[in-house]
């Protein structure tokens, strides 16, 4: 099974996750300087946002929570391109409670990105605890019905 993904849980190697890291989190933070050597890993289109969607969803499938590995997928909820906005807010859901400091700018995508409500909501729902206040909220607010929705199961989900 050398060279895949772990599916499940934290990988057990640091070594192995401290590369990944390396190699991942610079292409969603500032895709231009990662762009040469992340390209090569890429798909033969190369578009940056191709990239950009990979590394994101090579963060959701190791399912470390590092300070940088938050960061990253922090900062792809606001990219240009929808699926990695989505890709994003899926891996952030997947770190569970770990994923707490995402907590507001998940709320923020649940309030202000109609193409990643649910999503958002499914990630606030799967971080729990840390998150009820900021869902209590949104409930509170005046949401579009899909991001109601979304808060409403995102509750539904954390209080469990």
């Amino acid at each position: 099974m050398q060279g895949r993904f772990v599916k499940s849980g934290p990988l057990s190697d640091s070594r192995v996750v401290e590369r990944l890291n390396a190699d991942f989190v610079p292409v969603i933070v500032n895709p231009s300087d990662a762009e040469a050597s992340a390209s090569r890993r890429a798909s033969a289109c190369g578009r940056r946002s191709a990239i950009r969607d990979m590394a994101a969803l090579a963060l959701a499938r190791i399912r470390v929570a590092t300070d940088e590995s938050i960061a990253a997928l922090v900062t792809a909820l606001d990219d240009d391109v929808l699926q990695v906005r989505r890709r994003a807010a899926r891996a952030l859901g997947l770190l569970d409670e770990r994923a707490a400091p995402a907590v507001p700018a998940l709320a923020e995508a649940l309030r202000s990105d109609p193409g990643v409500v649910n999503e958002a909501g499914w990630a606030l729902g799967r971080i729990g605890a840390p998150a009820i206040p900021t869902i209590a909220e949104q409930l509170a607010e005046d949401l579009a019905e899909p991001a109601m929705l979304a808060a409403r199961r995102a509750m539904l989900a954390a209080s469990f």
